[in-house]
């Protein structure tokens, strides 16, 4: 009972601080955001069979991994470095971080849709999946971008509601005023929403920030920022990709099929890691300013009560899947997927590792760990891959679940051991 009257005592404490206004807005926020990609997956699901299902599944895996690479750590580096130098009031410092960000993700993210652009040429399966992914890209890394920019300034609801849903908000409006779409129509109009919420969130973004930000000359860090930022990037990416690499992994060596199957599993999961995504966005800047302050005791308060949540909003939803895998899926996507319930019930519980690794996973990279935190993410890559590998052309959709979970509680347990590593050290230094 110890972390439920903790959590009472950090709500009464936080009334009337905002912070749980920010926390409710949040996760409203996320709500609506990924029902839009659940309502989205499920009308292409239905419109268009597994297999086309498959190749959209595929295309959009395949960008978001992308865009995660080409955003190079600086979304997490914004999420670090903002709040310091909006306390500090170093505003040339601040500016030249934002010029530097849009910069970088620009040139990164051009270049990996060049990269799917030239693999679309190809005459294979999945030429058509890397032309979408060429589209989405952009659109994606921006959207990651300005959502950890929204959270260093106090605003995750903004940037949670439009990273990504709000393009599939506006993708289902259209599809709901102008009828039935091809597949190629539907991706082409999903990637114009989304980078329509891309420029409104770069409006806002600037409405929210002190109006000194953008008086003095930039001043840039390139070299600190980048050696600060990479070994993110490389965890996070390597994260998303063990995360995903099923995905990518299903289609050549199973086949789209199989990845629309999977993909229907898959999506539904997402529901047991949103309420984790809001609410890491919301309290990462606060373990960032308790590691800056050498508090050591506040970050772990933080982490007791952020694990306290996620076991709360995570265990009922992995019963109710284990127990109704089947009917679930035929009720949502329809009985054409019925035979995924098994790779479902499999991706539940990998799924509720994951939830509990993003608490680590922001104690490590706020706690000055990133380079522990790239390496067990790249390791966790690496495992699941050649899991996937051994077991896809045997088993399908459901080797890829088997791996995919596997994974997730393997990096669960060495991220959980850097953790309690990274508050000891914060103790030591305070």
């Amino acid at each position: 009972m110890t972390g439920l009257q903790n959590l009472r005592n950090f709500i009464g404490s936080r009334l009337a601080s905002g912070s749980l206004k920010r926390l409710v807005l949040t996760m409203g926020a996320a709500i609506a955001a990924r029902l839009a990609l659940l309502a989205l997956a499920v009308l292409v699901g239905r419109m268009f069979g597994a297999t086309q299902y498959g190749a959209f599944t595929f295309a959009t895996g395949a960008a978001l991994v992308a865009a995660q690479i080409s955003c190079l750590g600086w979304p997490a580096l914004m999420n670090r470095v903002i709040p310091g130098l909006r306390k500090t009031e170093n505003w040339s410092k601040l500016r030249g971080l934002l010029w530097a960000g849009n910069g970088v993700v620009t040139a990164a993210s051009l270049t990996a849709a060049a990269i799917f652009g030239v693999a679309s040429q190809s005459d294979g399966e999945l030429s058509q999946s890397f032309l979408f992914a060429a589209l989405l890209v952009p659109p994606f890394a921006f959207c990651i971008l300005r959502r950890q920019q929204m959270a260093a300034v106090r605003n995750p609801q903004i940037g949670m509601f439009f990273d990504q849903g709000f393009g599939a908000f506006v993708t289902i409006a259209i599809l709901l005023v102008i009828g039935v779409l091809t597949l190629p129509q539907m991706v082409v109009a999903y990637a114009a929403a989304t980078a329509t919420g891309v420029i409104i969130t770069t409006v806002l973004l600037r409405r929210f920030l002190p109006a000194n930000t953008f008086s003095p000359r930039p001043t840039f860090e390139m070299k600190t920022w980048m050696l600060t930022a990479l070994p993110i990037m490389v965890g996070m990416s390597s994260k998303l990709l063990a995360g995903k690499i099923d995905v990518l992994l299903l289609a050549p060596l199973s086949d789209l099929t199989q990845t629309g199957l999977y993909g229907a599993a898959w999506r539904l999961t997402y529901v047991l890691t949103f309420p984790q995504v809001v609410l890491m966005t919301l309290v990462t800047p606060a373990i960032s300013e308790a590691f800056t302050a050498r508090n050591e005791r506040r970050a772990r308060r933080v982490l007791t009560l952020s694990l306290t949540y996620t076991a709360l909003t995570t265990l009922p939803f992995v019963i109710a899947i284990l127990l109704f895998a089947e009917s679930i899926i035929v009720v949502i996507f329809g009985a054409e997927f019925a035979q995924s319930g098994t790779a479902f019930r499999i991706l539940a519980v990998g799924q509720m590792a994951a939830s509990f690794a993003m608490v680590f996973s922001s104690i490590m990279v706020m706690g000055g760990r990133q380079k522990s935190f790239a390496v067990i993410n790249l390791t966790a890559l690496i495992i699941s891959a050649l899991l996937c590998i051994a077991l896809i052309p045997s088993y399908g959709a459901l080797g890829a679940a088997i791996a995919v979970a596997s994974t997730a509680w393997v990096s669960l347990a060495a991220q959980a051991w850097m953790g309690r590593i990274t508050l000891a050290s914060a103790a030591r230094a305070g």
